[in-house]
């Protein structure tokens, strides 16, 4: 008798367009420290789950697994430009600042690219 090892099919090639994308805006708001870049969180988010499904039809499972690390992502991003004073821009929030504005636009830009994925699976 002989066991079937199954594995969890790749999410490599939206994680790297993720990080990619990550580090893009990491290094811009590095450089310019009072610009900020409203919708680099969502697209950063967004971008494994587009990705993945662009790349294979998944379950909505697989979509939420990339739409989360996705967040993951853009919330470790906006927590190191925090940290180190790079998100000192103004923000499009009436209260709080450029990284609350993070936060939210992240989970917004997670949610999108979930919506977006299985949109573009069920084609």
């Amino acid at each position: 008798m002989t066991t079937e090892v199954r594995s969890l099919p790749s999410l490599s090639k939206g994680l790297v367009y993720g990080l990619g994308l990550a580090f893009l805006w990491a290094a811009l708001a590095f450089i310019f420290s009072t610009t900020t870049y409203h919708l680099a969180p969502v697209i950063v988010a967004a971008a494994p789950a587009i990705v993945d499904a662009s790349e294979r039809r998944g379950s909505p499972a697989r979509h939420a697994l990339a739409a989360a690390l996705g967040v993951v992502m853009a919330l470790i991003v906006t927590g190191v430009l925090s940290v180190s004073g790079s998100l000192d821009g103004p923000s499009l929030l009436p209260s709080g600042g450029a990284a609350l504005e993070s936060v939210v636009f992240s989970a917004a830009g997670g949610l999108a690219g979930f919506v977006g994925a299985v949109f573009v699976s069920r084609r």
